[in-house]
């Protein structure tokens, strides 16, 4: 899918956002009716899932000893948790976990 796919009154996606999440944005964009609110969800939880994604690729212990030898948990770690408790709400208010319509919830079992 490419910029020029997607509706003329939709805006594309964000230059820094990485190549992986610009084509994200743009498979939902395309498959799905997104206002401007929705479309600024959107945009949050891909930047969010770039930064999760840079953070994972980091090497750190997660946990350390301080100075005094009590055990610490890493900054990045407690980073990491917030920015996935962000992207379950973001993920939420998006409604992509509710059911598409038209689809039975008896059918799924």
């Amino acid at each position: 899918m490419t910029a020029d796919q997607i509706p003329a009154d939709l805006e594309g996606p964000p230059a820094h956002l990485s190549e992986k999440s610009r084509q994200f944005f743009l498979h939902v964009t395309t498959t799905g009716d997104y206002d401007a609110p929705a479309r600024a969800l959107l945009v949050r939880f891909c930047e969010v899932r770039d930064e999760l994604e840079k953070i994972r690729t980091l090497q750190y212990e997660t946990c350390f000893k301080d100075k005094h030898g009590q055990p610490r948990i890493h900054p990045l770690v407690k980073h990491e948790v917030a920015l996935t408790n962000e992207i379950g709400k973001l993920f939420r208010l998006l409604g992509w976990d509710q059911a598409p319509p038209g689809a039975s919830q008896m059918g799924m079992f």
